[in-house]
């Protein structure tokens, strides 16, 4: 049911994200694709920096809202909107897929 729930929000940023990311070039694909994968390493590289613990959010799960940092931690675990680098890496991934025909048909001719 959160999957689906989750997939309306996507389908209706699909359009206006598919606006954004048409004309990106070869080189703009791949480093918004490099940005996108380093982006979840922010959880574990901020609590080193920090000099906290690395599994800082292991210990808050579903339904545990008595502090701020347990809000925080159920908005980053199940919230879809903190996902949305996953949708957009997939329409990265469709424009790659794209650019490489692009460029296997130019060579060939």
């Amino acid at each position: 049911c959160w999957f689906l729930s989750a997939m309306v929000f996507y389908w209706f940023l699909f359009k206006p994200l598919s606006r954004c990311l048409q004309n990106f070039s070869f080189g703009a694909t791949l480093a918004t694709m490099i940005a996108l994968f380093a982006l979840p390493w922010l959880v574990i590289v901020v609590p080193v920096i920090a000099d906290q613990p690395i599994l800082w959010f292991s210990a808050h799960s579903w339904g545990q809202t008595s502090t701020l940092l347990d809000l925080a931690v159920v908005f980053l675990k199940f919230n879809p909107a903190c996902y949305l680098h996953v949708f957009v890496l997939g329409m990265l991934l469709a424009k790659l897929r794209l650019l490489l025909d692009e460029k296997a048909k130019a060579s060939r001719s």
